[in-house]
């Protein structure tokens, strides 16, 4: 693959661009990263009632331009950081090796810096293409017009495997996390 450099594109050059990647930390595509995917199945049942699922659905990966700009695979995958790391984290046999935070006593507890129930709002987490397409649409001032803060929610934690197909980290979540966890497992 011919790495592309970072640059201002427009969003649908970013989507079919997507295409020439292979995500090897995402378990739930073996397809062109363009495809609508399966999230077109859901609108098909809530066309009138969640308009703004489809455009969540197109835009939830478009964060993953990094990896064409030479950024490494593990770094689009989305974690905690700050408290201990759990098994199911994608990559975490092979790149945790040399992390100084498995070393430090602070971070290596359940709940590490954090106090329980805190929020996931409230938890710092590994920069991946999740973070990089969540932040973009807030710093636009467009969050408000296209969607609905579960929509917003979704594309920020939906490739937090641990927590939400593991059932890791949840001694973290706030009653909004919980009650955000079924839209993420229905865009998963």
């Amino acid at each position: 693959m011919d790495q592309l450099q970072p640059t201002e594109m427009g969003m649908m050059d970013t989507v079919m661009s997507l295409d020439q990647l292979v995500d090897e930390s995402d378990p739930d595509v073996d397809f062109p990263n363009s495809f609508p995917q399966p999230r077109q199945r859901y609108t098909h049942t809530h066309t009138h009632t969640l308009y703004w699922f489809q455009l969540v659905g197109l835009i939830h990966d478009v964060g993953k331009i990094m990896a064409l700009w030479d950024e490494a695979g593990p770094s689009l995958a989305t974690f905690p950081v700050g408290c201990k790391f759990q098994n199911s984290i994608v990559y975490r046999d092979s790149t945790f090796l040399e992390n100084p935070d498995e070393k430090n006593p602070k971070y290596n507890t359940e709940y590490g810096i954090y106090e329980p129930n805190c929020g996931l709002d409230n938890v710092l987490m590994s920069w991946g293409h999740d973070g990089k397409t969540h932040s973009e649409p807030q710093k636009k001032n467009i969050t408000n017009h296209l969607f609905k803060y579960p929509g917003l929610y979704m594309i920020r934690y939906h490739s937090f495997y641990p927590w939400h197909s593991h059932g890791d980290y949840k001694h973290l979540c706030d009653d909004k996390d919980l009650r955000m966890m079924p839209w993420v497992q229905e865009f998963k």
